[in-house]
């Protein structure tokens, strides 16, 4: 009897997926990739991408190409609604799919619960393909414009000094860090090495929150108005929305609760990894850096689960290297308490990307 194996979104653990099922295929069982884009632009290469360092194509892996080498099906469409009960996915234009065993890697949403707006120029860092529309739309009709970048992580100060870089150092570049400044978790060596690669860009820091978007300017906590053309949401992750209503347990941030083994913890047929999903280790952060060791995790257990095997547990390292990119050929690196910048660092950061990249590329 043939079996269903859905992979619900592209994100990194599912890449990993399709890669196994490319190299060994796994007999009587059928499996459908689904995703909204048919791209899945690496968010590793966004920066480096604003920046000009890369064309978007360099950036971007084709799942249908990748799917067609795993031999299966790809959907591009939106997953509306997951019905546990029923074992079935309720998709865009009324169609419906069913399925055996479902790996969920669907990533997570901007948060934008403090943020109300109502704007074209508003521009959520997620999803990437969706952000890079809009970016593009602003280059057309408003390049060199003030711009405003919303949160202060890492991925809010990637894009500030890459956008800094993109206009020239023309366009004047706002980072509304928040009221806890940039990277508040992170140690002070890092948090200094992150302000001063900022302040070199010309790009100014307000630790305020953004309270709304009106026209063309942003309001902050403090009742400022901050001209800005464009307004980019970094404001860190929320559970995607499409979780809701699914049957399955989640954690009170609605993320979907899954044990070591990656499997949810209300369903046998369920997996999940990414940014999605919350882990028995509440150490696991939402990064992609994690999402990547996933894979092979889920890999090897969606593979167990189909032939009768034995399946494994997630073990995330200790300590995570982080390489941000902070403009021209410079970038900082962290892992632990020790951090690292200069070019050499944006070459290595480089070479990680394209070889990630790359790897799912070569079919």
């Amino acid at each position: 009897m043939t079996r269903h194996l859905v992979l619900l979104g592209g994100g990194h653990a599912n890449l990993h997926v399709l890669e196994s099922l490319a190299d060994s295929p796994l007999p009587d069982v059928r499996v459908t990739l689904v995703s909204p884009y048919r791209l899945q632009i690496y968010s590793g290469m966004l920066a480096g991408w604003i920046a000009g360092h890369y064309p978007l194509a360099a950036c971007a892996i084709a799942l249908d190409r990748l799917a067609a080498a795993a031999h299966a099906e790809f959907l591009c469409i939106r997953a509306c609604e997951i019905e546990t009960a029923s074992r079935c996915i309720r998709l865009a234009d009324n169609w419906t799919i069913d399925y055996d065993l479902l790996s969920i890697d669907i990533g997570s949403d901007v948060s934008i619960d403090r943020l109300q707006y109502a704007s074209d120029r508003v521009a959520p860092v997620r999803p990437l393909q969706r952000f890079a529309e809009r970016y593009r739309q602003y280059t057309v009709n408003g390049k060199n414009e003030p711009i405003a970048i919303v949160g202060g992580g890492m991925a809010g100060i990637e894009i500030a000094c890459a956008l800094r870089v993109a206009s020239g150092y023309r366009a004047d570049v706002t980072l509304l860090a928040g009221r806890d400044g940039i990277v508040p978790t992170q140690n002070s060596t890092l948090k200094t090495r992150l302000k001063n690669a900022l302040k070199a860009r010309g790009v100014m820091i307000v630790d305020e929150d953004a309270c709304g978007v009106d026209g063309m300017r942003v309001e902050t906590s403090s009742g400022q108005h901050l001209a800005a053309a464009l307004v980019v949401l970094a404001t860190g992750p929320q559970a995607p929305s499409l979780l809701r209503g699914s049957g399955l347990p989640l954690d009170e941030a609605g993320y979907l609760t899954v044990d070591a083994s990656l499997r949810s913890t209300g369903s046998t047929a369920v997996f999940a990894a990414g940014d999605c999903a919350r882990f028995p280790d509440d150490g696991v952060v939402r990064s992609g850096v994690y999402a990547v060791r996933q894979g092979a995790i889920l890999a090897h257990n969606l593979r167990a689960v189909l032939m009768g095997g034995s399946v494994q547990d997630f073990h995330p390292q200790r300590r995570a290297l982080y390489l941000i990119a902070t403009g021209s050929r410079h970038a900082v690196a962290t892992w632990g308490p020790w951090s690292w910048e200069g070019e050499w660092v944006w070459w290595w950061k480089r070479h990680i990307d394209r070889r990630f990249v790359c790897r799912f590329r070569r079919y």
